[in-house]
Formats: C-alpha cells, sequence, structure tokens
C-alpha cells in the first residue's frame, strides 16, 4: 500500500484503496513501528488528498501516533 501512495496520482490511489478493500485487506495494519498507513501518509505535506481517500475509506491513525 505504501508503493502505491509513493508511485500513484491521488484519483488512482484512491481508486486503488477501493480495490484493496474490496479484497479484504486491512487498511489499519501496522508496520514495525506501528504506524498504520494513514500515521505515514499524514507526514507528508502534500498529501492532503491521499490522507483524504484513506480516510473516506476508514483508514486510522494509530493510537501511539503523535506520541
Amino acid at each position: 500500500l505504501i508503493r502505491a501512495y509513493e508511485s500513484m496520482r491521488a484519483g488512482d490511489f484512491q481508486r486503488f484503496i477501493d480495490f484493496f478493500v474490496e479484497a479484504g485487506r486491512n487498511l489499519n495494519a501496522v508496520n514495525e513501528d506501528g504506524e498504520t498507513i494513514l500515521d505515514r501518509v499524514s507526514e507528508h505535506r502534500r498529501s492532503v488528498d491521499y490522507a483524504r481517500a484513506l480516510e473516506e475509506a476508514g483508514a486510522k491513525k494509530s493510537a501511539s501516533a503523535g506520541a
């Protein structure tokens, strides 16, 4: 999912997320640092459209985000 974020335009990423969720994948899985994809995307200044697409699909920040 992070690779899709890094390589896709926002509109394409949003469509990809739809397929990702339909395939039963977890938008709120955490990496080895305890971060969700929304945590990672939200760190970037120009990611507003990507973060919005994730939130609309049900993505959440981890409990440790910003701690």
